[in-house]
This record gives C-alpha cells, sequence and structure tokens, in this order.
C-alpha cells in the first residue's frame, strides 16, 4: 500500500542511515559519547514523528480511501478500516529502523539480520493465524480479515524492537566501556547533521508526494 510506503518515508526521514553513518565516523575518531547522544536524539525524533505521522494517517483515513479505486463491492468505510489498521506500524517501525541504523554504525550486522527474519516469520504467522481464525473459525469477514492481515505490518514490527531492545540491553555495558573519556560540544555537531539530512530528505519525500497527487488524479 503506497500510502503507508510515503508515511514512513516522511516519519523517518532517513535519520537512521544518518545515525548509522555518523556513529560509524565517531567510532573511527573515538569520539564514542558524540555517537551515542546523536543515538539518543535520534530516538526522540522517531518516536515523535512516528506518533505525528500515525495520527495523520489515521486522520486522514478517510480522505486517502476515497483516493483508491475500490471493486468486489467492498465500500469506502471498508477502506478506512484497512487504512487504519496498517497505520500502527508507523508507531514502531520508526524506532526499529533506527535501532537497526545504531547497530550497523558500530558494524554489527547480526542483530539487524536476526530481527529482520523475527520480523518477517512474526509477521507471516499472524497474518497466516489471524485470517485463518477469522474466515474458517469465527466465520468473519474478509473485511476483518484483510484488517488483520494489514495490522500484522504492526506485530512483526513489534517482534522486531523486542530484539533489538535485547540485543541493545545486552551489549549497552560494552558499548559503554570503550567509550573515550574526552568531553566534546557534542549538540552544535549531531543537530546540524539531523538539520542537514531532514533538509535533504524533505525535498525528497515532497517530489514523492508531488508524483503521489499526480498519480491519484
Amino acid at each position: 500500500m503506497c500510502h503507508i510506503n510515503f508515511f514512513l518515508s516522511v516519519a523517518t526521514a532517513g535519520i537512521p542511515l544518518a545515525i548509522a553513518k555518523y556513529i560509524a565516523k565517531y567510532n573511527a575518531m573515538e569520539e564514542y559519547k558524540i555517537g551515542r547522544r546523536l543515538f539518543k536524539t535520534g530516538v526522540y525524533l522517531m518516536i515523535l514523528s512516528g506518533i505525528i505521522c500515525f495520527i495523520a494517517m489515521y486522520s486522514l483515513a478517510p480522505f486517502l480511501a476515497s483516493l483508491q479505486q475500490l471493486e468486489g463491492g467492498y465500500s469506502l468505510e471498508d477502506g478506512i478500516r484497512v487504512i487504519r489498521a496498517v497505520s500502527f506500524a508507523l508507531l514502531i517501525i520508526p524506532v526499529m529502523s533506527l535501532l537497526r541504523g545504531f547497530f550497523q554504525g558500530y558494524n554489527s550486522m547480526g542483530p539487524s539480520a536476526v530481527s529482520q527474519v523475527v520480523e518477517q516469520i512474526v509477521r507471516i504467522a499472524f497474518l497466516l493465524g489471524s485470517t485463518f481464525v477469522v474466515m474458517y473459525i469465527v466465520k468473519g469477514s474478509v473485511v476483518t480479515a484483510i484488517s488483520l492481515a494489514t495490522f500484522s505490518a504492526f506485530v512483526g514490527a513489534l517482534a522486531s524492537l523486542a530484539i533489538l531492545m535485547w540485543y541493545f540491553t545486552k551489549r549497552k555495558k560494552g558499548t559503554r566501556s570503550n567509550a573515550s573519556r574526552r568531553q566534546r560540544r557534542a549538540s552544535s555537531i549531531h543537530s546540524n547533521a539531523l538539520q542537514a539530512n531532514y533538509f535533504v530528505s524533505y525535498s525528497f519525500y515532497y517530489c514523492r508526494f508531488c508524483n503521489f497527487a499526480l498519480s491519484a488524479d
């Protein structure tokens, strides 16, 4: 669904990739404290942007559903229900992506790989299980089954986030033990990096939004 992809692009704004890049850079300079402060700031940004984009997509569901050409006898209310079900993934995926970028910045690909595998396994298991229960056990509607199928993105992301948090907690002491004692003015450095990244990213997302609006017409 193109709606969730657009809102995910706006919510993350390229921050996870920037986090991975700058953490790797400052680790090479032995400025571990700056990298961790940059990560902490990114967590707050991802939580805030995820909540904002979730509220926006949930509230705009009637408008987004009206842009779709619903076939097979499905009503506008059915489209709204499905869009709102998938919008919950916006609460988890930005922070999850940031944690993956954090581990990649430390050149540790294992947590990201494991979390992706777990995410897909849990997502598909929930999708198939919920659809089977709705259609064959409780004899529910197709719309309910589709809504739960799209909601599986949230469930899978939640499982992935749990794996990443486990790795983060496990390795927290190790990363702290390697931290440098040097004190630098990190606030100006990481804020400038984030501002530059947002400026470039949102110019790109504006173009994507224009293409989305033109395709809707």
